[in-house]
């Protein structure tokens, strides 16, 4: 069956207070479920660990230094982890942590045991839970965002579908009576050729609209589907992997 990556942005993730929605997780970790007992494997690319990292350390705007963004991170990541096991648990699915940065994936002895690693949890029924490894990852090391890190996942482990879930209900284009939505983007679009009406950003991650069509990019250049959608609507995931149209694909 299907490989599914996902990917929930701290947006979509986390309040404005940096604590974790919990309503939130909890449906699209029940989403994750749904899909894997249909027979799918499921992967979820999660951001929201430097988020909640700073909303326990009180800090309540996003700093730029590196050290204390990896400081937040090694807060966060614990916090962020465990609430997803307790999420999973009584669905009597096993999550696993899986931490990288782009010097795993750069490499090909790393990223071929990265890949048997994603594999063979899927094989035995866990739900890998994928973030970057922002404790200690240098400028010069990182993904950039979890859009191009659930992209490059998708990718190594030859998935049908990649989905950005993010807090719209996909790409807006400018119209006559403002935004609209766009249902579908042809595969071989350059990111500079997608038009993208002008919104705001919550400013609570590093991803944005523009790096996520870059992100579906690169994963529909290797044969991925890409869908950017609502991190919120309900069932939203096992509506994709059925087939059916949701947000921008």
């Amino acid at each position: 069956m299907a490989v599914i990556v996902v990917k929930l942005g701290s947006s979509t993730l986390v309040d404005d207070a940096g604590e974790l929605r919990h309503e939130v997780l909890e449906a699209r970790v029940r989403d994750l479920v749904r899909v894997r007992r249909q027979g799918h494997h499921p992967v979820l690319v999660t951001s929201g660990a430097i988020a909640c990292g700073l909303g326990r350390l009180g800090i309540r705007e996003r700093p730029s230094a590196l050290p204390d963004l990896q400081a937040a991170s090694a807060v966060g990541q614990g916090v962020l982890f465990q609430r997803y096991a307790e999420a999973f648990a009584p669905h009597g699915v096993v999550p696993a942590q899986v931490l990288l940065t782009s010097g795993d994936l750069a490499a090909r002895a790393s990223y071929l045991n990265a890949r048997v690693t994603l594999r063979r949890l899927v094989e035995l029924g866990a739900v890998p839970v994928v973030n970057e490894n922002d404790t200690t990852a240098t400028d010069e090391l990182t993904f950039g965002d979890n859009d191009v890190l659930a992209a490059q996942v998708a990718l190594l482990m030859g998935a049908t579908w990649l989905v950005l879930l993010t807090d719209r209900d996909g790409l807006y284009a400018p119209g006559p009576d403002g935004p609209e939505l766009l249902g579908d983007v042809p595969a071989g679009t350059r990111p500079d050729e997608v038009p993208l009406a002008v919104m705001g950003s919550s400013g609570r991650g590093r991803g944005g609209i523009a790096s996520k069509v870059a992100s579906a990019s690169m994963a529909t250049g290797g044969g991925v589907t890409c869908v950017i959608a609502s991190g919120t609507a309900d069932g939203v995931i096992p509506a994709v992997a059925s087939g059916h149209h949701v947000g921008t694909r």
